[in-house]
């Protein structure tokens, strides 16, 4: 039989309250913060969703938390065939009178905790209708990469009640104390830049040839950053660029090599061509040095685009 699993802090210490309930069966104990709460199968290597059976079941991890829940009952979607029970669904509608009550039951609970840090609390953004991430901040002014009003995400800078929009980045860094290194995708392959923190303003773009930057590592605090590079010919490379000197340029720390294989051997293009509506679409060629492209040579034609994902270049 399955049960369910909870977990909630009640005394605003490190120490989560858990339990494990399976009809008249309860048990709980303490651990350290970091289990979430979810239904499984009292064997839990066997993970699985469950209809809640009662009232009580739902609102139990409210209760594990000392807050009530204003609504009972779960909300059911069914996904072709598959029934999934979402008890807090109606927390989306946050103009509703219930996710309010709902808001002000856990700010009861929360801010008197709040309230005894040392630090004080400054709050940044007032409605989590986006997604945003800390980057990092200068004072008062934070740097933080957002989707709001912006679905392929964008670095703002956040002084209190001003907002400064600045460009559309992927993931970033912040470098050197007053440098971000940007990295998002345009035309399917990945574009390094290195931003001035304060503004935003392009500084540089890092050379490299058409590929894709599966990692970069740096600090703040630190002039030198590494990033990791792999394209169609290169398996992997990993730069190194030391920004404390006058003339930086990202030189090779580590490369991984392919027996027989030299990538200054091949070329790498991109060409578009335009579908019906006239939407251009990107295509890489990849070939030997040199290649006549004409119709003596046969081709091996892949390509893949949906869901806001695209294949970006790499090695296989």
């Amino acid at each position: 039989m399955g049960g369910k699993s909870y977990c909630g802090n009640t005394t605003g210490n490190e120490v989560l309250t858990a339990g494990y309930k399976s009809g008249e069966e309860e048990k709980t104990w303490a651990l350290p913060t970091g289990l979430s709460t979810g239904r499984f199968s009292r064997d839990s290597r066997q993970r699985r969703a469950e209809e809640p059976q009662t009232d009580h079941d739902v609102r139990l991890d409210c209760i594990a938390r000392g807050a009530s829940c204003p609504r009972k009952t779960a909300i059911v979607d069914d996904h072709h065939g598959t029934k999934i029970y979402d008890p807090y669904a109606w927390l989306e509608d946050s103009e509703s009178a219930e996710t309010k009550a709902f808001v002000e039951e856990q700010n009861k609970l929360s801010m008197p905790y709040l309230e005894r840090c040392v630090l004080p609390w400054v709050k940044v953004v007032e409605r989590f209708e986006a997604q945003y991430a800390y980057v990092t901040n200068e004072g008062s002014v934070f740097t933080l990469r957002s989707n709001s009003d912006a679905p392929r995400y964008r670095l703002v800078n956040i002084d209190e009640e001003a907002v400064e929009k600045t460009f559309s980045p992927g993931p970033v860094s912040c470098v050197n104390q007053r440098h971000l290194l940007v990295n998002y995708v345009h035309d399917v392959k990945d574009v390094l830049q290195l931003r001035e923190l304060s503004t935003g303003r392009l500084r540089r773009a890092l050379p490299r040839a058409a590929g894709s930057v599966a990692a970069v590592s740096g600090r703040k605090r630190h002039a030198e950053f590494f990033y990791k590079f792999s394209s169609f010919t290169t398996p992997c490379i990993i730069y190194h660029c030391d920004l404390s000197a006058s003339d930086a340029e990202p030189s090779v720390f580590r490369e991984v090599e392919v027996k027989g294989i030299k990538h200054e051997d091949y070329e790498i293009s991109q060409v578009f061509y335009p579908r019906n509506d006239g939407t251009r679409i990107p295509m890489f060629l990849v070939h030997a040095k040199g290649l006549k492209k004409d119709d003596t040579h046969l081709v091996f034609l892949y390509g893949y685009g949906g869901f806001e994902a695209s294949i970006q270049p790499y090695y296989k």
